[in-house]
């Protein structure tokens, strides 16, 4: 029955990610034909766009409240571990903090699992982790520079057009690519012995608020630093 409910969890979740980054990209494209096409009556999604992003949303809603009582449930025998999932999950409180409490917690809990042997292959994906980083870190600040620069330097349509679209494609890299190291991240500092956080509070690195700069140090100075040791 575990396996079970494991298994439909994995899919829930697999439809979650695979609709979020559908409608992102949805959009994105609507603009970005809306500024290269004809003038024509704009849809940013359409009927069945529109079903997609309201089904996404109502399954990230309730896969949040799930992971919630779950945590909530399981506080009455708090230890460390469970404290500091409690405060993940209200910092992020959408897509990042359930998939993180998730595929950290529950399915580890649920299926019977040392934590320490759970198949966690993307730390050991260091490529894959760089290019995350690199899009989401330097996206984010070529993103800010390109929008910048549409009230610097569009003087013409054509070049209102052309910043407009390297923008919005700037956005939807740094944007997905962001929310998924966000979550990598998130679960490894959790999995991080009880020593080290009395030492660094790790949450206030990794929250909304310090947005791709407290991603960035966590990456070079605690996950990755021998990128520094190197430069």
């Amino acid at each position: 029955m575990r396996r079970i409910t494991t298994l439909i969890l994995d899919l829930l979740f697999i439809l979650a990610w695979t609709g979020l980054t559908a409608t992102i990209v949805w959009i994105a494209s609507s603009f970005i034909s809306n500024l290269t096409g004809p003038p024509s009556d704009w849809v940013v999604l359409g009927d069945y766009g529109r079903r997609v992003f309201w089904s996404t949303t109502l399954l990230w809603i309730g896969l949040t409240a799930l992971m919630l009582l779950d945590c909530y449930r399981t506080r009455r025998n708090e230890d460390s571990k469970r404290k500091l999932w409690t405060r993940a999950l209200l910092i992020h409180l959408f897509v990042v903090g359930p998939t993180a409490y998730y595929i950290g917690f529950f399915r580890v809990r649920t299926l019977s699992m040392n934590a320490r042997s759970t198949p966690f292959f993307l730390r050991k994906r260091i490529h894959f982790l760089d290019a995350l980083y690199f899009l989401s870190f330097w996206g984010s600040i070529a993103f800010l520079g390109s929008a910048v620069a549409i009230f610097a330097f569009a003087y013409s349509v054509y070049s209102f057009r052309l910043l407009a679209i390297v923008t919005l494609l700037l956005l939807l890299l740094s944007g997905i690519a962001t929310i998924v190291l966000m979550t990598i991240l998130l679960l490894d500092a959790i999995e991080r012995p009880k020593e080290i956080w009395e030492r660094v509070d790790f949450l206030k690195l990794l929250n909304p608020w310090s947005w791709v700069f407290g991603m960035r140090r966590y990456y070079l100075h605690i996950l990755r630093p021998e990128l520094r040791s190197a430069s």
